[in-house]
């Protein structure tokens, strides 16, 4: 998606939101999102040039919204790509145009020090993996669509460890506590995206091992039974701060860990 695509996808959000909400609180959410933006770039400057300056990993999350939550958080340099999913991240042309997007945060990641988290597939184990077995007409098992998705996203993984950057595959947190929000047509129950979930994560974790790179798996802590732990969670969906010592504790782990060794 070039740069008009992009632009045209904003502005249809953005018309969405004064159908949705009014003019006025379209604009102040518009406005709130611009400033946290802003704030995210001054971050990120910030938290690079100190890891250059100490000759240090700078660690690089990148990511759908579940990233956010490291937005600003030190040492972490954080791209949100948009809603993008696990299965499309391979495409060129995604309607979030997630492939170009990840491409362009690489540009300021130095290989042979820094560290790459993609968080993928939580909109996958939400929204896309029951939806796709449902239009199927129950044809594709949620199992095969399960692995499908983490083979796409498996390529790219695999690609970029073969570029040389050292790449941590982050788990997806736990199933939403969310309902169906956007109103879609197909939406999993409670303990059916609690097992997409689980089994998504066991993928991972397969798949990490496969391709050889580190694997940040928070979801033994951040879920109870496949779901978001309620604790840890504001809007049923993300982590929220309370999370945060878990990644402080992963920070200390990593940096101490030697780079793995590239794959074959």
């Amino acid at each position: 998606m070039g740069v008009f695509g992009r632009t045209a996808a904003a502005l249809g959000r953005f018309r969405d939101s004064v159908t949705r909400i009014g003019p006025k609180m379209a604009v102040e959410r518009a406005a709130a999102r611009a400033r946290t933006a802003a704030r995210l770039v001054a971050a990120n400057v910030a938290h690079l040039a100190v890891a250059r300056a100490r000759g240090s990993a700078a660690i690089h999350v990148i990511g759908d919204s579940h990233v956010q939550l490291l937005g600003g958080v030190r040492p972490f340099v954080v791209t949100h790509i948009g809603p993008a999913t696990a299965y499309n991240l391979r495409e060129p042309h995604s309607s979030t145009g997630s492939h170009g997007r990840l491409r362009r945060a690489l540009r300021s990641v130095n290989r042979r020090t820094d560290v790459v988290i993609l968080s993928f597939g939580e909109i996958d184990c939400r929204i896309h993996v029951y939806r796709a077995h449902m239009k199927s007409g129950g044809v594709s098992s949620m199992e095969s669509i399960i692995e499908t998705t983490v083979a796409r996203y498996a390529e790219v993984v695999q690609a970029l460890a073969v570029e040389g950057y050292r790449i941590v595959v982050h788990t997806v947190p736990g199933a939403a506590r969310q309902d169906n929000y956007y109103g879609y047509d197909y939406y999993a129950d409670a303990v059916t995206r609690a097992w997409i979930a689980d089994r998504f994560n066991e993928q991972l974790r397969g798949m990490a091992a496969r391709v050889g790179v580190e694997l940040l798996d928070l979801y033994g802590v951040t879920s109870t039974d496949g779901v978001i732990r309620e604790d840890m969670t504001t809007d049923g969906t993300h982590l929220d701060a309370r999370s945060l010592p878990l990644y402080a504790a992963w920070v200390e782990s990593v940096q101490s860990a030697p780079r793995p060794s590239p794959p074959g």
